[in-house]
This record gives C-alpha cells, structure tokens and sequence, in this order.
C-alpha cells in the first residue's frame, strides 16, 4: 500500500486574477470616449445637414425641370402665376371665387402637382423651419375656406397631393417686370401694372444663370398657420411665397434707400428678403429665432447655388451679421436684380435727382 505525502500544490503555472483598473485608468477612458464624442457627433450632424442641404437642392433643381416642361406646352410661360388665392393675384380682381382663384386651381404649385411635372407638397426643405407656405393662412382668412377645405380635405391636399411648398417665388417669376403704362402702381403684390408670368423669350438680355425662379424660404417668426381648434392639426410656421419685388434706389454716394410702390419707382432694385436660409446651422440668435445661415436658389438656366446669410440689410443700413434674410445685399454680385428687357439697372431711377 502506497503512501501519499503531504505535497505543496505548484500555482506558478496557474492564471492570476485579472488587475482592477486604477482611478486615473478610469478617467483617462472615460475622457477620451468624451473626446472622441465631442468629435464625432459634430461630424454626424454636420454630414446630416449636407444631406438635407442636398435634398433640397435636388428638389429645386427637379422643379425647375418641371418648369422648363411646363413652358413647352404653355406658350413659354414658366407658370401660370403665384400660389396665392387672393383675388387680384393671377386673375382679374372682379373673380373672387374659390373655385378659379384656389391654390389648387392656378399658380406655379397647381401648374406643377395637375401637370404632373412635380408635387411640391412632397418635396419640401427638410431643414427649413417652416412646413406651410403662408399662401395657405392667407386663403383661409377669405370668404368660404374653411367650408371649402375641411380638415380632412384640407390634410389631403398638402400631405398626400401636395399643394403646398417651403419654397419662395422670385417676383420675377411671378410677374417679370411693370407694364410700364398702369399709374400708379400701388401693390407689388397684384397682376395688375406688371405684365404677368415670366416667359423665357423675356430674358433675352438678362442672364438666365443670374435671374433667380425659386429659392428657400424665410420662415418669419411670429407667422403661423394655426386651425388647430377646428382640427386642423398642430400649428405649422409658414414661409413666405413670394419676394416684394423692386423696392429700392441706389443714391450717387452707392446708399440705398426704400422706395415706395408708386409709379415712380416701377423699376427699383429687387428686394430679395423673403429668400431665407435654411441650411449650415450655427449658434445664432438671428430675427426669425433660428440658427441656420444658407439658403439655396433655382435660377432660370436650371442651376441650383447656395448663398451665405452675411449680412443684416434694413432701411438702406448694411450691418455685418446674419439676420435670417438672403437680402439684396447679401446676393448682390451674383443675383441679377435689375430689369428683365434691358438686362441691367435702370438709370432713370438708379441715380436720384
């Protein structure tokens, strides 16, 4: 029978207890996954931004695919007015009906969603802070719209058939130019005194690659669309539709002043302040209350551009600074905003006397 001795048992070769981490082990991790946080979340969302910014670019470009197709079948208009309900705005004051004046019946966004050219509904700026065009709060102040458009209906229209846009209408597509004979002249916002929808044979002298159609609009602060209380839906921050057209005159020391809507200013400078940025956010506190200082334009030639908001452009003073406008001084190099038949400023009104 064999023994068994007391033998020492050999842990040389046995794993040892993994080591616990230290303090400052701890903390060095913890800031550098900060750090690479810090890093990373500015990327992703900046890379989110361009996206959207592209998205928006490539929507104004296929609207102005659709616009250039509209005007091979309609004696080269580009459109057939303004998206605005209003009487006066594409049709003869005297018509005041609904059923002719309708967002859905005439303007630049029925000609696109009924033509099947494009739904501008469905191809809105998704970074601009405003989901309605102000068109739409303008049409339910008249006269039997809210018997018209039920919720429903209503919700169908823009969600579904897409007649509603976040873009803004230069003035030049809406109305080209005054007519150069109606006096006076007192609403840029009227068909009467201009002569109507811009062709393209109308730009024989100015640059199409320079004379903007459509751009990112300027969501005003304060201008909501809210029916909420009749079921309507949450209130929506509207955008403007459309931009106020010549509103000033250069002075002989380069200043410019605000001109009035009369018959002796027919042909002032384009005032551009309701194309507003949409895109590039940055920790600003501008007058729409929102931080983003781009914005996108479609010009005639079908060229998408985006411009800096820079500038902070009220009464004839320049401020450097961005404001939530792209202002006439903020795209004055680039974007022609002169008149259409002479392809530059005039003259007559450029220099005071």
């Amino acid at each position: 029978m064999k023994s068994h001795s007391n033998s020492k048992v050999n842990f040389r070769g046995a794993a040892r207890p993994p080591a616990a981490f230290t303090l400052i082990e701890l903390l060095a991790v913890v800031a550098i996954i900060g750090l690479l946080i810090a890093i990373i979340v500015p990327a992703m969302s900046s890379a989110r931004d361009q996206a959207r910014s592209v998205t928006c670019l490539s929507n104004l470009r296929s609207l102005g695919t659709g616009f250039l197709a509209y005007a091979t079948s309609e004696q080269d208009y580009l459109c057939s007015g303004q998206a605005d309900a209003r009487p006066g705005m594409n049709l003869d004051p005297s018509i005041n009906d609904l059923e002719q004046t309708a967002i859905e019946k005439i303007g630049w966004i029925a000609d696109q969603v009924n033509g099947g050219y494009g739904f501008p509904g469905l191809m809105l700026c998704p970074t601009n802070p405003g989901r309605i065009t102000q068109s739409w709060g303008r049409a339910f102040a008249l006269p039997g719209a809210a018997s018209r458009y039920p919720a429903e209906s209503f919700r169908r229209l823009i969600v579904e058939d897409g007649y509603n846009s976040n873009y803004c209408q230069s003035w030049y597509m809406a109305h080209t130019q005054y007519d150069g004979h109606s006096s006076p002249v007192v609403n840029h916002d009227l068909m009467f005194g201009s002569l109507g929808p811009l062709r393209t044979s109308m730009m024989s002298r100015a640059p199409d690659a320079g004379v903007p159609l459509l751009a990112d609009a300027r969501a005003a602060n304060g201008e909501v669309f809210n029916h909420s209380p009749q079921g309507y839906g949450p209130p929506m921050r509207e955008t403007k539709s459309v931009t106020d057209g010549p509103g000033w005159d250069e002075t002989d020391q380069g200043s410019y002043i605000p001109a009035p809507y009369s018959s002796l200013t027919p042909y002032g400078i384009q005032d551009w302040d309701d194309f507003g940025p949409a895109h590039r956010r940055r920790s600003i506190n501008n007058d729409e209350q929102h931080g983003f200082t781009a914005g996108n334009i479609l010009f005639a030639d079908g060229h998408v551009e985006s411009f800096a908001d820079r500038f902070d452009f009220d009464n004839g003073r320049v401020k450097v600074g961005p404001d939530g406008e792209l202002d006439s001084w903020d795209l004055r190099s680039e974007v022609f905003d002169g008149v259409l038949t002479l392809g530059r400023r005039s003259m007559s009104v450029r220099r005071l006397e």
